[in-house]
């Protein structure tokens, strides 16, 4: 469904937009916030993801490993940019 009516936003007055939407769309907004909810249900969190997993004991890496991983971690930021863009990264923001 698609509303006729034009209404201008103004920065210093935004409230005619949202009175609009709460008195004249509010089944279709509730609807809205409905699936955006249940789309974040669905998603879970990182807690939630690794939280069940099990403990594993770990190990100190030895010099050439820790060399190795040092290495690897520079040229994946070198050519992938990785850690810079990751606020960009989709899977940061749900």
């Amino acid at each position: 469904m698609k509303c006729k009516l034009r209404l201008e936003y103004k920065p210093s007055n935004p409230a005619p937009i949202p009175r609009h939407m709460n008195t004249k769309h509010k089944e279709e907004l509730m609807d809205y916030e409905k699936e955006q909810d249940e789309k974040k249900r669905k998603a879970g969190t990182l807690y939630q993801h690794f939280h069940s997993a099990t403990p594993k004991k770990l190990k100190m890496a030895s010099n050439t490993n820790q060399k190795q991983l040092e290495l690897l971690c520079a040229m994946w930021t070198a050519t992938s940019l990785r850690p810079v863009i990751v606020i960009e990264d989709f899977f940061y923001n749900i």
